[in-house]
């Protein structure tokens, strides 16, 4: 099982295990919770879309401009569009079948096509024959989270990965509709999607952040670093090692709080080489109703928000897909494949190196 404090997206140029948000009510706080403990008394604030405070309209929104996938020549996705797979145990098929069930129906409602993209359970003799190519589903234990490894990675002995993995947290906290819309969250990385949060395009370059591409939604007044849970501890090794100038990196650079097992680098922007994006850079580009965005509250140590809209509004749970989700899932799946590659994990690959020191790291189990 992941320990809490350590929770990346990996496969990209790191080794890209993309996990999903956890989400978590009273009264643990751990590293993958989608929302944090908030303290009994304090309570959780939810506005909606229309209390965002930007003059650009929500609706006018073009649905071809809000997801987040990995550079293409960095993604396996699922062969033949299909993701297939086992539960761990009996045990934990009873405890998660049916919450797993309700959150894949909610990405075909979405639009997802069912005649094109599959969840297959297999049985038990072909979960233990084919294991490294079968997503593995686990039930997480004590309220630890949730993680999901991104796209298909199929077992490799050189970074010891044993094949995509799911760990899903059946704790009830918050109810149904929070555990589903949790599952769901992690269903879209296991097709192959990214936080919407940490797209590169968003982020102000001006600000400092390391891998931002000149944006204009998050930056120092509305990312609060210094509440995630950890960054007492990620600050301190951080100055030991690099001085003065590390502490402010584990705020700034995605790959300098990977380094340190910081959960910044869940919100951090990704480098933009690495994961692909449609053009867009302001407030009415982001889908701020994506099933892949974080709420404000997420691995908050003191209950004060971490990410919020400009101008201070609450990014609230979003419990289901939008269109705009479905989009960023054909794009991965309608690229031809001959266009892929090499992988992060094949020696031709330019970052091979970096992914054998960084998924070593992880063990291939990263993301939030």
């Amino acid at each position: 099982m992941l320990t809490p404090a350590r929770c990346v997206s990996l496969l990209l140029v790191v080794a890209d295990a993309a996990q999903a948000a956890s989400q978590l009510w009273q009264p643990r706080i751990t590293r993958y919770d989608h929302l944090a403990d908030i303290g009994s008394n304090h309570t959780l604030m939810r506005r909606t879309l229309d209390e965002l405070t930007d003059p650009s309209p929500i609706d006018a929104r073009s649905i071809d401009k809000r997801y987040l996938i990995r550079t293409l020549d960095l993604m396996q996705p699922w062969p033949n569009h299909e993701v297939r797979y086992c539960f761990a145990t009996p045990e934990d098929k009873q405890a998660l079948f049916y919450n797993l069930k309700d959150a894949i129906d909610r990405w075909w409602w979405a639009g997802l096509d069912q005649s094109v993209y599959k969840w297959t359970e297999v049985d038990d003799n072909e979960c233990q024959s084919h294991r490294s190519t079968l997503l593995l589903i686990k039930r997480g234990r004590d309220g630890a989270g949730h993680t999901t490894t991104t796209g298909y990675i199929p077992a490799d002995s050189s970074t010891g990965s044993e094949g995509p993995v799911m760990i899903l947290d059946d704790t009830d906290w918050g109810g149904y509709d929070n555990k589903v819309g949790t599952f769901a969250h992690e269903i879209g990385h296991a097709w192959g999607l990214f936080h919407e949060h940490q797209n590169p395009n968003f982020w102000r370059s001006e600000d400092g952040f390391v891998d931002a591409n000149f944006g204009t939604v998050f930056g120092n007044d509305n990312f609060h670093c210094e509440n995630l849970v950890g960054y007492d501890t990620a600050l301190a090794a951080a100055q030991a090692d690099l001085g003065p100038e590390g502490g402010k990196a584990i705020c700034k650079s995605v790959a300098t709080a990977g380094q340190y097992h910081f959960a910044a680098d869940a919100f951090l922007p990704w480098t933009p080489s690495i994961v692909f994006a449609p053009p867009g850079h302001n407030f009415a580009d982001v889908d701020f109703t994506s099933i892949m965005i974080y709420p404000s509250h997420t691995s908050s140590s003191n209950g004060l928000p971490v990410i919020t809209a400009p101008g201070g509004a609450i990014i609230v749970q979003n419990h289901y897909p939008t269109a705009q989700d479905v989009i960023g899932i054909n794009l991965v799946y309608t690229t031809p494949i001959q266009n892929l590659g090499p992988f992060l994990n094949q020696a031709g690959n330019s970052q091979f190196n970096s992914f054998q020191s960084l998924y070593k790291q992880s063990r291939g189990e990263k993301g939030c």
